[in-house]
């Protein structure tokens, strides 16, 4: 991924598409493995709030809560939110019971 940093970037679906990546890490057991092309991506796309979103998800499944809400509340304090983003957040944040 770092050596393809440069097209990878161009486009910010990209992202998605190699989070896929980090998601198939995961469920062959590779939890670390895929936090960490999660948060290579993450660094690659600084203001993608989705990204950010999607590793709260992570986190949260895994049992790391604090590290859940960090990138929940991380992913909200971007600029631009997109609708999806702000829909799974507000799921996640209800899952957390803070319904506000």
């Amino acid at each position: 991924l770092i050596q393809m940093q440069d097209i990878i970037t161009q486009n910010e679906e990209n992202a998605y598409l190699y989070a896929e990546y980090a998601r198939n890490l995961r469920n062959r057991g590779r939890f670390d493995d895929a936090m960490q092309v999660y948060s290579l991506i993450a660094g690659m796309f600084p203001d993608l709030a989705g990204i950010r979103c999607d590793m709260a998800y992570e986190y949260f499944y895994n049992g790391q809560l604090n590290k859940s809400l960090q990138y929940l509340d991380s992913a909200l304090s971007k600029k631009d939110v997109d609708q999806t983003t702000s829909t799974n957040a507000a799921s996640l944040y209800s899952d957390f019971g803070y319904y506000d």
